[in-house]
């Protein structure tokens, strides 16, 4: 990959302010932007390879990731899926006489991945007991699509040890049949980190093989700057071994690592460190390409589980439950990262758990590190309420709206779930926007597919897939929307001028799109992502994919 002197012929859309794209020609220098010229008309070029003709297509800042989970979908492929079962029998019967074919995990599970419920005939989720029918000897761990609930058969949950009659953990949900045995189906098991260390588990080489892997999918999007916000959820330390190993080939991409709570806080070694220390160790890994992201923590489930901390019934009936760390824990905890220097990134869909956790920002802020530039965030926001969002804006909290789920959960949302008139208030971005809270788009990839334009699109769309429109005043306009995974994800980053714009100074980071993405007579699904060039570099082209 040589690196440009010149980007020609661009259409550009700079983000600097609102305004009509304009021709022009980018000059870059050591992976920056060194200046901008405008064009009166198209230019010639003479073949230099150095020299990028755009030929009149629009040129963007690159786009900026700031939720997704590369770890958790590039680790799949190994694992047999439920893609293609429509029955629970199916599913058993299948695995079962396939079971000598598959590779078991290097710590001797046999691991099922992708099941929702929703797609068995029995309309439930598998036990313990469906999963004894496949293998009672060898321990069986089938994950549910959202990443938020697993089930164990009767061997998984000795491996892991769970008894049947076990107290629910603190920071899980176990269900129970009429006896009050365990099923094996557990909501947010991976948030039981003595209970992780003994689950599937794959070598760090395996990870950092399937991260380089994950990584093409993210620029095939015109991602320049993916953030994983889990780091160690699913594998533990082998998972932070993983990322190490990824960083230190040669990459194609800027990355930012947010280290799990759990997993800092169930390791020795990782009690302690400091979020410079993991900052220094990831750019030095990657040469500069990858920092340190913060620590997460999870405030409460997910929505279509029922585990979302709502101050309401759910639509059908339901009781929310309480959010998954109590009050005081979740300020000794926020009072032990900030003195670490770690910026704060939490899980919270229900209006209750989203709360709790703005209260602990706010009690806990006099611990926060002076030299920060990271806001404190909270992620999904589903029902974050106009007066949550008065003390976000009022406390400098920033957030990331998943705006995917309108179209993929929002009928679910208006029926069994919240119902027709709560879910006319869900991911209030314009509300948002108008209270000046800094925000990003996220697809939670891989729960939904890496794809900012759809992001944009249902942002600004907020139709469910049977079309129904949720919130019509809370759509947001293209540039808005263009913002969010641009200048604004820059922003909530604490990189604002440095990336998500095309100044004079900032990355040269750059996505080139087959069309306007600001016209509304084009459909930001119909858009094609041409090239994606990152520090200079043309990393993806339409033509000949990732390079």
């Amino acid at each position: 990959m040589k690196e440009l002197k010149r980007l020609v012929n661009a259409k550009m859309i700079d983000m600097t302010k609102e305004q009509a794209p304009y021709l022009g020609t980018i000059e870059m220098e050591d992976g920056k932007i060194l200046r901008i010229v405008r064009q009166d008309t198209f230019v010639e070029t003479t073949g230099q390879d150095d020299v990028l003709n755009v030929q009149g297509h629009y040129v963007i800042p690159g786009m900026i990731d700031t939720h997704s989970h590369i770890l958790m979908g590039s680790v799949q492929t190994p694992f047999p899926s439920c893609d293609s079962y429509d029955s629970i029998e199916a599913l058993v019967v299948s695995i079962r006489a396939r079971l000598s074919e598959i590779t078991l995990t290097p710590n001797g599970w046999l691991k099922i991945v992708g099941y929702t419920a929703e797609q068995f005939t029995e309309q439930r989720h598998p036990t313990r007991h469906d999963l004894d029918q496949i293998s009672r000897d060898i321990p069986i761990l089938l994950e549910h699509a959202s990443f938020h609930a697993v089930v164990l058969n009767t061997a998984g949950l000795e491996r892991v040890g769970i008894g049947l009659t076990d107290d629910d953990p603190p920071q899980a949900f176990y269900t129970r049949d009429v006896s009050g045995a365990l099923t094996g189906h557990i909501c947010d098991f991976y948030s039981i980190p003595s209970a992780k260390r003994h689950s599937p588990q794959l070598a760090p080489e395996s990870i950092a093989s399937a991260l380089a892997q994950g990584v093409a999918s993210y620029l095939r999007a015109g991602v320049t700057e993916l953030s994983e916000l889990n780091v160690g959820g699913l594998y533990g330390k082998s998972e932070v071994d993983g990322v190490c190993h990824f960083l230190a080939t040669p990459q194609k991409i800027r990355s930012r690592w947010t280290l799990q709570a759990d997993t800092l806080n169930a390791y020795p070694a990782y009690r302690t460190t400091t979020h410079d220390d993991w900052a220094l160790r990831f750019r030095q890994h990657s040469k500069g390409m990858a920092t340190a992201n913060g620590v997460k923590f999870f405030a409460d489930g997910t929505m279509n589980l029922r585990t979302a901390a709502l101050s309401s019934a759910y639509a059908d009936g339901r009781q929310a439950p309480n959010p998954v760390l109590s009050s005081d824990e979740m300020y000794r905890q926020f009072v032990d990262f900030q003195q670490r220097g770690f910026h704060l990134i939490t899980h919270a869909i229900g209006d209750v758990a989203i709360q709790r956790t703005l209260e602990a920002y706010i009690a806990t802020a006099r611990y926060r590190t002076a030299n920060r530039v990271c806001r404190n965030r909270i992620e999904h926001l589903h029902t974050v309420t106009p007066t949550q969002l008065q003390l976000m804006s009022k406390y400098d909290v920033g957030g990331s709206f998943f705006t995917n789920q309108i179209s993929v959960t929002g009928d679910l949302l208006r029926t069994t779930l919240l119902g027709a008139e709560r879910a006319q208030q869900v991911f209030p971005t314009a509300t948002a926007r108008a209270c000046g809270v800094c925000y990003t788009l996220h697809a939670d990839a891989p729960v939904t597919p890496i794809a900012p334009l759809h992001l944009m699109h249902h942002a600004c769309e907020r139709r469910t897939s049977a079309g129904v429109q949720l919130g019509a005043s809370e759509c947001l306009s293209r540039y808005d929307a263009l913002a969010a995974v641009t200048c604004d994800a820059a922003a909530l980053n604490g990189v604002p001028g440095d990336q998500g714009v095309i100044r004079p100074g900032a990355l040269a980071d750059f996505v080139c799109l087959s069309d306007n993405p600001l016209d509304l007579d084009v459909s930001l699904l119909d858009i094609d992502v041409l090239q994606t060039i990152v520090a200079g570099k043309v990393v993806y082209t339409l033509q000949g994919d990732v390079l």
